[in-house]
C-alpha cells in the first residue's frame, strides 16, 4: 500500500508493508491518497518537517539489506537535525574506518529518504556529494535545517 504526496523537493511515494514504513523516494507520479494510519502518520510528519515544526520523526518502519547496510542507516537515524557529518565519519561510526565507498553506496540504498537523513553526510571536504535525490535537493534540505 502506498500514497503519493507534494513536497518542496517533489513528489515522495511513501510504502507500507505489513504496519510498517518501508519506502519513501521521490516519484515523478502524481499524487495518490491512499487511506491508512501509517501512512497519514507519515505523510502528517513529513509535512510538518516540511513546515519547519518537526526535527524528529516518530514513526516505525522495517529495513532489509546486509548487516553493513544495517549498521549504516541505523547510524545515520541518529544524526541531528541541523548537523552534518562526513562518509568517513559515519563509517568510523560503524566501526569501518576505511570503508567511505561502501558507506556512500548503502546510503545510496537508502530507502526511507528525509527519515533516515543522508542528506546530512558531506564529502570530506563537507562538500555536497552524492545524494538519489540530487545535489539540488540535498542543498534544499540542508538549507531547510538551517546546516548550510
Amino acid at each position: 500500500m502506498f500514497k503519493i504526496m507534494e513536497t518542496p523537493i517533489g513528489n515522495l511515494r511513501i510504502t507500507e508493508e505489513d504496519q510498517y514504513l518501508v519506502g519513501i523516494e521521490l516519484t515523478e507520479e502524481d499524487a495518490v491518497d491512499c487511506k491508512s494510519e501509517i501512512l497519514d502518520d507519515a505523510e502528517r510528519q513529513i509535512r510538518e518537517y516540511f513546515e519547519g515544526t518537526r526535527r524528529e520523526f516518530s514513526l516505525s518502519y522495517r529495513l532489509s539489506g546486509s548487516d553493513f547496510q544495517l549498521a549504516v542507516l541505523s547510524a545515520l537515524a541518529l544524526i541531528p537535525y541541523g548537523k552534518t557529518i562526513t562518509y568517513t565519519e559515519l563509517a568510523q561510526a560503524v566501526g569501518k574506518p576505511n570503508a567511505r565507498r561502501a558507506v556512500g553506496g548503502a546510503l545510496n540504498r537508502n530507502p526511507l529518504l528525509i527519515l533516515l537523513p543522508c542528506h546530512r553526510v558531506l564529502g570530506a571536504d563537507r562538500s555536497l556529494t552524492g545524494f538519489a535525490a540530487g545535489l539540488k535537493n540535498k542543498e534544499f534540505l540542508l538549507k531547510h535545517e538551517g546546516s548550510i
